[in-house]
Parts: C-alpha cells; sequence; structure tokens
C-alpha cells in the first residue's frame, strides 16, 4: 500500500458512515486535509479503537453504545459546521496532536507536558499551515 493510500484509509476507517453525517462537508475536509498531512508514524500512534462521531445538526440526541473502555469517540459539534474552514481544521488538528501525544484520556485530568506542548503546537502548525495558503488562494 502507497504512503497516500494509507493515508486515505486512515481518514476512511476514521470517518465511518454509521457515526459520520454525509451533511458535514466542511468537517470532512478538515478530516481530510489533516490526513493527508500526518506521517505514517503520527498514524500508527493514533489511538486504534477510536471513532469520530459528528452527527447531523438536525439530530437533538443519539446514543452510541460500546463496551466500556473498548472504545473512544471524540465528538465532533454540529455546530462546527458553521464556522470558518481554517478553525474547523485547526480545532480537529489540535485533537489530533493530544490523541497522538498523550493517547485517549481516562480522566479530564490528562494534561500536556512542556515538551508535549511545544510538540503538539508543531503537529498542529504542520497540518493547519498548508490549509491557510491554500485558503488564502
Amino acid at each position: 500500500m502507497t504512503v497516500r493510500e494509507e493515508r486515505n484509509a486512515f481518514v476512511l476507517a476514521l470517518a465511518n458512515e454509521n457515526l459520520f453525517a454525509p451533511t458535514r462537508t466542511k468537517t470532512m475536509h478538515a478530516l481530510e486535509t489533516i490526513g493527508q498531512l500526518m506521517t505514517l508514524d503520527q498514524i500508527a500512534r493514533f489511538p486504534k479503537k477510536l471513532a469520530l462521531f459528528a452527527p447531523e445538526r438536525e439530530n437533538d440526541c443519539g446514543l452510541i453504545a460500546c463496551p466500556p473502555c473498548e472504545h473512544a469517540l471524540l465528538y465532533l459539534s454540529a455546530d462546527l459546521e458553521h464556522q470558518e474552514q481554517s478553525r474547523i481544521t485547526d480545532q480537529l488538528a489540535t485533537e489530533f496532536a493530544r490523541l497522538i501525544l498523550i493517547g485517549v484520556p481516562r480522566n479530564n485530568e490528562h494534561g500536556y507536558t512542556p515538551e508535549q506542548t511545544l510538540e503538539a503546537a508543531e503537529l498542529v502548525e504542520g497540518w493547519t499551515s498548508t490549509e491557510s495558503a491554500v485558503g488564502a488562494a
């Protein structure tokens, strides 16, 4: 499998059709942008049992049942679709950096070390600088 094919497979695995509404075009664009800029090492370090939950805006609620600690969901608010593309990409990049560097937290007390803060900023910058340049063109 080529690097591009591996990146595409990573994106498609995260954008599960049962959890990722097809109307979330801006959110999908952000995912594709970041996924194509991630290295294979970063993809390998990304939590394996994580899915993106990106419901349609019209849905008021939903239930996702997973065995405890077996899967994790990253909730992507439907309100993201009403924000600027660069902000959506930046928010998704920030979450991906956290997942790569510290994994899925067991509680809300997991924070970055000072070194991880710098590394996270570098990852986000690397994934979003191309998006900013494309948006300005």
